[in-house]
């Protein structure tokens, strides 16, 4: 078969749609074109089956380093979350950690060249929401500054340590690091 005939008989076949999969019946049958080609049949899982709920959601993506990225990190994580049904307060939270991380990455961090990834994983059985922040520069640890809360700059990881409810960072190899914080879904309430 020439090349051009296999890149034909590839446009003629079509692929179901996730729909088409999830509408229940036990087979779609798809057209493979009008080459002489019979039409295939998929067999699918019927919907009426008990379905598990999605219980761990994981979203990845690298960003530009710049404080361009830092806005769309904090734009990503506010839609994903939204999508995600995560709570008002801890998606809130979550939202402006990630604003804080990805701005110490833009600022503190920045290698000509290189980008940050953001990571969010949300957890329910758990029942945490996880986000990381990954950059190149695995020599500038993050830590919480010791200076006057009158000063312009300086107090985004406070922030971070008031709004998430463990922090932390880790080595990414080769040589950048990954800064993380988790927030639970639900607060247990105090004993007075």
């Amino acid at each position: 078969m020439s090349r051009a005939e296999l890149t034909q008989r590839d446009q003629d076949f079509t692929v179901p749609s996730i729909e088409q999969l999830r509408t229940g019946n036990r087979s779609t049958e798809v057209s493979a074109g009008g080459h002489g080609h019979m039409p295939v049949t998929v067999a699918t899982m019927s919907t009426s089956a008990t379905e598990f709920p999605v219980t761990v959601r994981v979203f990845s993506q690298r960003l530009i380093c710049s404080p361009r990225g830092a806005r769309w990190a904090r734009v990503l994580t506010r839609d994903h979350l939204r999508d995600w049904e995560v709570p008002h307060d801890p998606a809130e939270r979550a939202e402006q950690v990630v604003a804080e991380l990805a701005s110490n990455a833009v600022r503190h961090a920045r290698v000509p060249g290189r980008g940050f990834k953001l990571r969010l994983k949300l957890d329910r059985v758990a029942g945490v929401m996880r986000v990381e922040v990954t950059d190149a520069r695995g020599e500038r640890l993050p830590a919480v500054p010791h200076q006057d809360m009158d000063g312009e700059s300086g107090r985004g990881l406070l922030l971070v340590v008031a709004l998430a409810d463990r922090w932390g960072w880790e080595p990414y190899a080769p040589s950048g690091k990954t800064v993380w914080a988790e927030i639970d879904l639900q607060t247990l309430p105090t004993r007075a």
